[in-house]
């Protein structure tokens, strides 16, 4: 059995009124965010954890050094997928692969994380609009390029275990039917949605894509395929993603760490539709089986 923790929109180092949020931001005082964690993770041990992107509010030397190595002293391996705001300056990339301090194995922004009972590979998008891959400017438009695509292809014809992919970008629009409002919210590009749900049917072994991005919980079905955002970690009530899995399903539940972090800190019910309900913040996935898995029992 894996058991990895997911957490994702950390921001940290924004100021104050800076930048998108759907409930209070709490990443000051820091330590008491990532003490929580910590204790949490002492409580509750998983294999590792995966940072679906947006570690720092901005990439710039001083943060990614700060919280790589902030978040490489949690008891546990940990990694990064690298979303917008990890790559919001030209030489953001260079920076990370310099002091990532083993967030990014092998200094990539794209690799596999391998165990007995799953493969999860992690896919850093670049933007639409920015002169150099690997670099946000404005555009929220995310570009997944031909040699990816490739590679992704490649790895997924080949696994016999279920793969689980982890992007920054969302997949699915927040729906009607959680939000009370008139219409989605959050709509994903559709070329970047037609090719990953195209990529799930060609390559059954995708179960399921984890992201982050729009700080809401989220769960969405595009037949066999699971996608899934997940609330931003320093906002009330500090949400994150534990995924189980063995040779018969993939379980994902939903923590709060509010007991661990601060008990009383502040809640916007208004938007309280971002933490979602039972739907969005559980469920079983059922392993397939390769079809090239020429196991067989006597």
């Amino acid at each position: 059995m894996t058991t990895f923790c997911y957490l994702t929109d950390t921001h940290f180092g924004y100021t104050l009124g800076e930048g998108y949020s759907m409930q209070p931001r709490h990443p000051e005082p820091v330590e008491k965010v990532l003490c929580g964690l910590r204790e949490w993770l002492t409580e509750n041990p998983v294999d590792f954890i995966l940072h679906g992107g947006d570690l720092v509010e901005h990439g710039n030397e001083k943060l990614i050094t700060r919280f790589a190595e902030k978040l490489t002293s949690m008891p546990c391996p940990a990694y990064l997928c690298l979303g917008n705001h990890d790559l919001d300056s030209p030489d953001s990339y260079e920076l990370w692969k310099e002091h990532h301090m083993g967030l990014l194995p092998k200094n990539k922004p794209n690799y596999k994380l391998e165990f007995d009972d799953v493969n999860v590979y992690v896919l850093a998008v670049s933007y639409a609009g920015a002169p150099q891959p690997y670099y946000w400017e404005t555009a929220h438009i995310p570009v997944i390029s031909d040699q990816q695509k490739h590679d992704l292809e490649q790895y997924l014809a080949a696994s016999t275990k279920p793969v689980i992919l982890a992007t920054h970008v969302q997949v699915n629009a927040i729906p009607s039917s959680q939000t009370g409002l008139c219409g989605e919210v959050g709509e994903p590009d559709c070329q970047y949605q037609r090719y990953l749900i195209d990529l799930a049917r060609r390559f059954p072994m995708l179960h399921l894509i984890m992201t982050g991005h729009n700080h809401v919980n989220t769960l969405a079905r595009f037949g066999n395929l699971i996608t899934m955002t997940t609330n931003a970690f320093t906002e009330t009530p500090f949400d994150l993603r534990v995924v189980t899995i063995d040779d018969k399903n993939i379980e994902v539940a939903t923590h709060s760490l509010r007991p661990w972090i601060d008990p009383q800190a502040e809640f916007n019910a208004e938007f309280s539709w971002a933490l979602g309900g039972p739907s969005q913040r559980e469920c079983t996935i059922p392993v397939r089986k390769a079809k090239h898995d020429c196991s067989c029992s006597a």
